[in-house]
């Protein structure tokens, strides 16, 4: 894709560092939306005990009060906060929520504030498959070209 993983990764990393949130909590989301499966990685991440059997007030009652930031990857489908144990009314300045998706009507459906990331342009895409290849193996091959134009603007594996 276009990185947004890897994009959530670095946000991930970034906020680590800063310090600034009592909770720090990153997810991968399953294809379809199962709030029970979710409520427990955030349980494990959480160190809560039994996470396999939280409800939504479990995890609303340990991120009462605390600064957190929840990172949902790949979400395919609306999910309802309130099922998490996190309702619409409890999110302010130090409680946010970031997640990825490839759909525009996941962001539409949740009300979402989106991001939209871009493929890389044919220059930054030829600067990057240099910066993760030997440099006499990306001024020698004739092939270079090739393949920045079959990935097509993404930074593929």
């Amino acid at each position: 894709g276009v990185g947004k993983t890897t994009l959530i990764k670095k946000i991930h990393y970034e906020l680590r560092q800063s310090g600034k949130f009592d909770q720090l909590i990153r997810v991968e989301a399953p294809r379809q939306v199962d709030a029970a499966f979710l409520r427990e990685s955030i349980g494990k991440y959480l160190g809560l005990p039994n996470p396999e059997s939280l409800g939504a007030a479990d995890i609303c009652s340990r991120l009462g009060g605390k600064s957190f930031v929840l990172l949902l990857d790949n979400l395919w489908q609306e999910l309802k906060l309130a099922d998490l144990g996190l309702s619409d009314g409890g999110l302010g300045a130090k409680r946010k929520i970031v997640f990825t998706t490839r759909l525009k009507s996941v962001c539409d459906n949740m009300e979402a504030h989106p991001v939209k990331v871009n493929v890389l342009k044919p220059q930054k895409a030829r600067e990057l498959f240099k910066s993760v290849t030997q440099e006499h193996i990306f001024d020698a091959s004739p092939f270079v070209e090739d393949v920045v134009s079959e990935c097509g603007g993404l930074p593929l594996a």
